[in-house]
């Protein structure tokens, strides 16, 4: 089974959700409160393998009960089944991943059913099957729903390590016929037996798929400390479905951490998940190492992709998360940003294009107001202010404003400008800070279209120059000893001599000599270092020589609140607390 297509309407957070789902594994992302687990939630009940979901008027947008709840998920890759017409062949829609779905299945669509789930006032859930030619739908059972094989791994997945309706242990044991049932009838005798003193042993089928679990669990990196088998679980009265849980040794797996336990639930999923079932896991990062969470992500991205001789597992998975070590090890066309503004959820695809702004900044991703920076150097630069900002002017920092500042590493800054066009495209409130003499591409007035802010140091110059230009003389002192330690003397001296048509004797050591020893007026001196620090590798293009450069303009940028530099810092500041 796959979802296609997503339909959420007056559920908890979100009046209004159309989502058209890209491929069959995405990793959801977003700040708080922007809906992500409310969709795992919505997905969960609407294909819930159980009949008797508990709902509360908390459960409806804004607890309003005069509209009902309504939630449409359309999937396909069914159980075959499902096709025949006796089942829900006359139901069957078609989907496109070009044009989406139709109500008549088209040449060339896969089929699809949508299913939908209304609850009213009553607090009644209804499971139907619906399309446009019969939209009262028709009645699927909790037992046609399970047979999707949809699980949620969350905060109960201890259900899962259970022989109970619904969990994915049941499902890897094979009884033939009607699980529950076939089970049920196992569990009888086990409650017979227990009477005389339980024996795990006598339970063959059960301990064929605790000893299939274990080998799933040693794959995904959990030992067991004896071995896996049936056994009673005394914090059950009966034993009935959900009486016998899965034991290592005489210890119910309940009992074990919290990392183990979810990651031996999603193997179990994994190995229902070859015949179509969907897993969905919130906070995939919850109660795992960065090492255990990057091999279980590692293995849901290996699951999703199908490869020539290999079965796919054509369900997949859905999940959030808001660690940077997760969304690092998604492929960023696997990654959707989610979006929540006034009841209104809106679900936004990663290009591919930003697979290395993905890796080298995944906490972008987490954020919600992007400041995009043109190169090394403004990225050093503003997180020098942000020090500068937060300990010495007591404003608030960055983190608290939501602001992750990045930049292009790979390309030297020249993609800036387009990675601030998708990060706003994404939904992210974004600047761009930048350099002026060169145009940029995409220009000011199309970054300005897309809803970038656009922040640029004046007088086609560039952030070297302006500083140069603009600080007091002893600032541009200090920051040209920055270059002359960092660089070397030579380096410095040889550029500096270049830019004045001089030779490198005719250049003092120490910048303290410059200005009158150096046969040019000063305004001529501050231009010819700003042209010398920023050619070829440049005097300060490295973060942490942008950062340096801070530190010595935010000693004195106070004492020129009129110049240029001042006002540009100041307009960033500006952007940064617009929400604060």
């Amino acid at each position: 089974m796959r979802i296609h297509y997503l339909q959420v309407h007056h559920f908890r957070g979100i009046e209004h959700l159309d989502w058209k789902v890209r491929g069959n594994f995405v990793c959801l992302v977003g700040p708080g409160d922007s809906t992500k687990s409310t969709v795992l939630d919505a997905i969960e009940f609407a294909l819930l393998p159980r009949w008797n979901p508990s709902f509360d008027d908390t459960d409806f947008n804004g607890t309003d009960t005069s509209k009902p709840i309504s939630i449409t998920v359309t999937v396909g890759d069914l159980p075959q089944e499902f096709m025949d017409e006796d089942q829900f062949g006359l139901e069957l829609r078609g989907w496109s991943e070009t044009d989406g779905l139709h109500d008549e299945p088209l040449e060339g669509d896969a089929p699809v059913l949508s299913i939908r789930l209304v609850v009213d006032e009553s607090l009644e859930p209804k499971w139907t099957v619906i399309n446009d030619r019969k939209p009262d739908g028709r009645t699927i059972s909790h037992k046609d729903r399970e047979r999707l094989g949809m699980a949620r791994l969350g905060s109960s997945f201890d259900w899962h390590l259970s022989w109970r309706r619904g969990s994915v242990l049941s499902r890897i044991t094979d009884v033939g016929g009607d699980k529950a049932d076939g089970i049920a009838l196992i569990l009888a005798g086990a409650a017979r037996a227990a009477r005389k003193g339980f024996e795990p042993g006598k339970l063959t089928v059960l301990s064929d798929a605790a000893r299939k679990a274990q080998e799933l669990a040693q794959d995904i990196g959990v030992s067991a400390s004896k071995k896996y088998q049936p056994h009673l679980d005394f914090q059950s009265i009966n034993v009935n479905l959900g009486g016998v849980a899965l034991h290592d040794g005489d210890i119910p797996l309940r009992k074990v951490g919290l990392g183990s336990r979810r990651l031996l639930s999603v193997a179990l999923q994994r190995e229902v998940a070859k015949s179509g079932g969907v897993t969905l896991i919130d906070e995939v990062e919850s109660g795992l190492e960065p090492h255990r969470l990057r091999r279980l992500v590692h293995m849901l991205c290996k699951d999703a992709a199908s490869t020539a001789g290999e079965a796919a597992r054509v369900g997949g998975s859905i999940m959030t998360t808001h660690s940077p070590v997760a969304v690092v090890e998604v492929p960023a066309a696997n990654i959707s940003i989610v979006r929540s503004k006034g009841g209104k959820t809106e679900i936004f695809a990663v290009e591919p294009g930003m697979q290395d702004m993905v890796r080298k900044f995944p906490e972008a991703m987490l954020g919600s107001r992007i400041l995009v920076c043109e190169g090394k150097t403004e990225l050093g630069f503003v997180r020098g202010l942000d020090e500068y900002w937060s300990s010495s002017k007591k404003l608030c920092c960055f983190a608290h404003q939501g602001v992750v500042p990045v930049t292009d590493l790979a390309g030297g800054g020249s993609n800036s400008p387009s990675h601030a066009v998708r990060f706003a495209q994404l939904g992210y409130a974004v600047a761009f800070l930048g350099d002026s003499d060169v145009a940029l591409k995409p220009t000011v007035a199309e970054l300005e279209g897309a809803g970038v802010t656009v922040l640029q140091w004046s007088g086609g110059c560039s952030i070297e120059e302006r500083i140069f230009a603009d600080l007091p003389w002893n600032g541009v002192i200090e920051v040209a000893s920055v270059a002359l330690q960092e660089k070397g003397t030579d380096e410095v001296l040889r550029g500096l001599a270049a830019e004045l048509a001089l030779t490198i004797t005719d250049l003092p050591a120490d910048p303290g000599q410059w200005l009158g020893t150096i046969p040019v007026d000063e305004t001529t001196l501050r231009a010819a270092l700003g042209k010398a620090a920023k050619k070829g590798a440049g005097w300060f293009k490295r973060i942490d020589h942008g950062e340096a450069l801070a530190e010595r303009v935010t000693r004195c940028v106070d004492s020129i609140p009129s110049s240029s530099l001042a006002k540009t810092t100041g307009e960033l500041r500006a952007w940064v607390d617009q929400n604060g």
